[in-house]
């Protein structure tokens, strides 16, 4: 019932290309945007997803979304990229425990 998400860093004009399927079929999923840009310290990354992702799946009356972030990183074109995972686990593909939690406030 997830959503994957990636999106690149910024190129030379500062656009970012974002893609997000559904990972239950796999099927893109549409209005989600991102921006990236670089700071001090590496990329900024923003994620804007609909709402509607969490009605789909909750209702109307949804309480909260559950999500770990996993930056790739790659210093050469054709080399496997290292994973950094920030809140999960490396077995975030088989087991969704530890992931940030962010709840509903109204």
């Amino acid at each position: 019932t997830g959503l994957a998400m990636s999106a690149t860093a910024p190129d030379a004009d500062g656009n970012t290309t974002v893609t997000a399927k559904r990972m239950s079929n796999n099927r893109d999923y549409g209005g989600v945007t991102a921006k990236a840009k670089r700071s001090e310290a590496g990329y900024d990354v923003e994620f804007s997803i609909p709402i509607q992702l969490a009605k789909e799946i909750q209702g109307r009356d949804w309480h909260s979304l559950q999500g770990t972030v996993v930056l790739h990183d790659v210093d050469e074109q054709d080399e496997q990229p290292a994973e950094v995972v920030w809140r999960g686990t490396g077995r975030l593909r088989d087991l969704n425990t530890g992931f940030g939690h962010f709840v509903r406030e109204d």
